[in-house]
Formats: structure tokens, sequence, C-alpha cells
């Protein structure tokens, strides 16, 4: 089964629940499921929306948890510089006046 936002809400909804109630039962916030349903990543609120519908966070969310077993880094790893490495400014290079140049 192709699961899309639509789908989850639905599944849910045809057992008698609400995203909020399961939210509430896991601990998290109020909104938790909601707002992983509108794209936000929340692992503890996939995981208790899948454990809630029977099937694995991975069937549920594809594109959250690749099957590859090749790790790729983050796009919101922000990478530090070392001391050493950090640009220092220099002061511009000034004219010597005539007196100074003789």
């Amino acid at each position: 089964m192709s699961w899309d936002r639509h789908a989850i809400l639905a599944a849910v909804r045809r057992k008698g629940e609400t995203l909020r109630s399961i939210s509430l039962r896991a601990g998290l916030n109020p909104n938790a499921c909601a707002c992983t349903l509108s794209g936000r990543r929340w692992p503890r609120a996939e995981q208790a929306l899948a454990d809630f519908l029977g099937v694995n966070v991975r069937e549920l969310f594809p594109d959250r948890y690749p099957t590859s077993t090749s790790r790729k880094p983050s796009r919101n790893v922000r990478v530090r510089k070392v001391k050493s490495q950090q640009r220092t400014r220099t002061a511009p290079a000034r004219r010597l006046t005539d007196r100074e140049a003789a």
C-alpha cells in the first residue's frame, strides 16, 4: 500500500482515533503526529503512528527512512572551521609617502 498523508489520516480515523490521541498516548506534544504528517521530522511521532497502524516506520515514511545501508551526511550539519583555518583580516597596505620612500 502506498502511504501518503491522506492515507495515514484515513487509516487512523477508520480505527476510531485521532492524531491528537495517538500523540498523547505516546507521551508527546498533542500536535506531534499532525506535524509529522505535514512534513516535519519527529521520529517518536513517526514511530507512534507506525505502531498504531501496525506497520514498519520505513514502510510508512519511505522517504525519511531509506532502506540502503550507506550513510549520507545530513544537509543540516554545520562544519566548523578550526581557528588556524579561519581567515584573519589584515590592514590594507598603505602607500609610502615620498619622505618615507627616501
